[in-house]
């Protein structure tokens, strides 16, 4: 359970948000985990702790804040997710 309550059985269904990769389909940011197209991408050392700001994980956002981002040779991927996939 988060720290904010068990909301996920509330959020039901596939969510979707953003990704912007690199020209290697890596994140733009610290790169280094490659999204492939149509491929699922995990990560078991995602930290869990919500007072962390940024922490090692994978990162989502909305459409806005990655077409600010955004330049010449970056890709824009749609991500799909559930509640349960949110780590915090």
């Amino acid at each position: 359970m988060s720290w904010f309550g068990d909301w996920k059985p509330y959020v039901p269904g596939a969510l979707h948000a953003f990704k912007l990769v690199n020209e290697h389909g890596e994140g733009h940011i610290q790169g280094g985990i490659r999204y492939a197209v149509g491929e699922a991408v995990d990560e078991p050392g995602a930290n869990c702790d919500p007072s962390v700001m940024c922490a090692a994980g994978l990162h989502v956002a909305d459409l806005p804040w990655v077409l600010r981002e955004w330049t010449e040779g970056y890709r824009v991927l749609t991500v799909e997710f559930t509640a349960e996939d949110i780590a915090c």
